[in-house]
């Protein structure tokens, strides 16, 4: 059987069955795209920390100018070398270089997080120290077998706004999304939304700024960029949401 001839066999969830166009940013008419509290308390700190409207700390939550207590993560590794190798995400990449979106956009932050790309499956599994997985957890997901993805689509959400993802698309079997197999194997919530952190706003957009996103954001919506098979899950950790300073704690097997 061929590379190619198993691809096609491969089924994938669609956007009917997950909530990206759901949970998607509503642009107001006329107004340029303005930071969420959740992106000013967790991510703007960390990005341009002098900036106006950064939240230093909130009530009820744990953050001080974007750190918090160490949390660890299962997600899915996407891995920055297979991605660079797609001609189409390279295009997009050179295409928001090029773009009047591109000063306002932390190249620094892109940078240091190009290695640690990932898509949380099981967030905050544990806190302050890595989590225990059983072997019989273990056993699970070795009986699953790889896991394929399909990554596509520039996605801005209406949480964290302020940052651009891309989408993925988990495999589905006899009917079943295959990351909800997962979920349940370490008692997770069951989640219909999958992304990847690609590109943060170092500040907000004007009115013409916000025009040019809507229309990036609409070219490349449906643009697919990689089919991978996942062999391994990754346990991340890290005392921040862009995982700037996070690690990998340990490789999950699912073979």
């Amino acid at each position: 059987m061929t590379a190619e001839s198993s691809k096609s066999e491969v089924v994938f969830c669609n956007d009917s069955q997950l909530l990206y166009d759901d949970y998607q940013t509503e642009f107001a008419h006329g107004r340029g795209l303005r930071f969420d509290e959740s992106y000013r308390l967790a991510h703007l700190p960390l990005i341009a920390p002098e900036h106006p409207r950064v939240i230093k700390t909130k009530p009820g939550t744990e953050y001080n100018c974007g750190i918090h207590d160490l949390v660890f993560s299962i997600v899915l590794p996407i891995y920055a070398e297979r991605l660079y190798q797609s001609s189409e995400f390279k295009r997009l990449c050179d295409e928001v270089k090029l773009s009047g979106l591109s000063h306002k956009l932390s190249w620094t932050t892109f940078s240091k997080r190009k290695h640690k790309l990932h898509a949380t499956v099981c967030g905050a599994i544990s806190t302050e120290s890595a989590p225990y997985i059983e072997q019989r957890k273990l056993q699970k997901l070795r009986e699953i077998g790889p896991v394929s993805v399909k990554i596509r689509g520039l996605f801005s959400g209406n949480l964290n706004i302020g940052r651009l993802y891309l989408k993925v698309y988990p495999e589905q079997r006899d009917g079943e999304n295959m990351l909800h197999v997962i979920q349940r194997v370490f008692d997770s919530a069951i989640t219909h939304l999958y992304v990847v952190g690609l590109f943060n706003f170092k500040d907000e957009l004007n009115v013409a700024e916000t025009q040019e996103l809507k229309r990036l954001l609409n070219r490349w919506q449906d643009v697919e960029f990689l089919h991978m098979q996942l062999e391994e899950l990754w346990v991340l950790k890290s005392r921040d949401d862009l995982v700037l300073n996070g690690s990998i704690e340990k490789n999950i097997p699912i073979i």
